[in-house]
């Protein structure tokens, strides 16, 4: 049921996001646009991010299983895997706002990095 929940989410912000773009310009959009743009675009990559990973793990266990390494599946390998997108999914959100005021360059994503990686290694400490 979680996985239809996912995923029915995922494609009502991409429907609402290029419905978004579509009717607005930049110029007359304010404030209240900009956040829900941003809000279309963390929910679409933690959309994205959850399925990467689940797909990703299913595809290791089953690696692992034909090499002969024994591997026990989680007992919901899906809500794992939501917990670690949903944070790493902010990062784009955080470097499209770093983007829009002109700060791309290493030093100004490196607290970004840390930031996310703080925030796995957390998750993966509450979680196990």
């Amino acid at each position: 049921m979680f996985e239809k929940i996912l995923t029915l989410f995922t494609l009502a912000a991409v429907i609402g996001l290029s419905l978004l773009l579509q009717s607005t310009t930049p110029t007359e959009s304010g404030p209240i646009t900009i956040l829900t743009i941003l809000f279309f675009v963390y929910v679409i990559c933690t959309g994205i991010l959850t399925w990467i990973i689940v797909i990703v793990s299913r595809m290791y266990i089953i690696a692992q299983s034909k090499f002969g390494k024994r591997v026990v599946a989680r007992s919901d390998p899906i809500k794992r895997a939501y917990y670690y997108a949903s944070f790493i999914a902010f990062a784009p959100v955080m470097l499209l706002g770093l983007r829009s005021i002109g700060a791309s360059s290493f030093p100004e994503v490196l607290p970004v990095l840390i930031f996310v990686a703080i925030g796995v290694f957390y998750t993966r400490k509450r979680i196990d």
